[in-house]
């Protein structure tokens, strides 16, 4: 059955499909009733560029890398991308993002916020006396640009700043 547990090793160049059958790597779509676990045994390389327990190297694709794409609606109760660490002691960032292109942002982030915001930041535990809820490094490697940029359009709130009570502080 589907929900049993299947390996597939590092050196396989087939995936498995819902109907336990193996497929070449070059299908347009391979379909799993359930969700997909890589589970690593031992190590990996944690090089940016050829490392990680899942490696997709782009490179001759001019198209998207990865795309996670949802229609699901209200009735959604999981988020398409989370990124977890659970323990105390991980020494590294979550989530780090490079990226040496000089014509394009690292990260786009596009909403319609709606009361929410288009990003959110919360911190989910007492910080020590050097944290920050949110810190910019323009000082790296002689940067010379800004370390914040902010472009509103005429009669918006560019930048507002509330206490706990919600009781507006400074608005710019």
């Amino acid at each position: 059955a589907l929900g049993d547990s299947h390996t597939i090793t590092a050196a396989s160049s087939t995936l498995l499909t819902d109907s336990n059958t193996f497929t070449g790597m070059g299908t347009a779509t391979t379909t799993f009733k359930e969700g997909v676990k890589i589970a690593p045994t031992g190590s990996v390389s944690n090089s940016t560029s050829v490392g990680g327990i899942l490696n997709i190297t782009n490179t001759s694709n001019l198209g998207a890398g990865l795309v996670i794409y949802t229609a699901a609606g209200a009735s959604a109760t999981g988020r398409p991308l989370v990124v977890r660490v659970n323990n105390t002691a991980f020494a590294t960032q979550a989530v780090d993002i490079e990226d040496t292109s000089d014509v394009a942002s690292a990260i786009n982030l596009s909403a319609a916020p709606s009361g929410l915001g288009a990003f959110k930041w919360a911190a989910s535990a007492a910080a020590d006396a050097n944290g920050s809820g949110i810190s910019l490094d323009a000082s790296t490697n002689s940067y010379a640009g800004q370390a914040l940029f902010i472009k509103c359009g005429t009669g918006t709130n560019c930048y507002t700043v509330v206490d706990q009570s919600a009781s507006t502080i400074f608005r710019l």
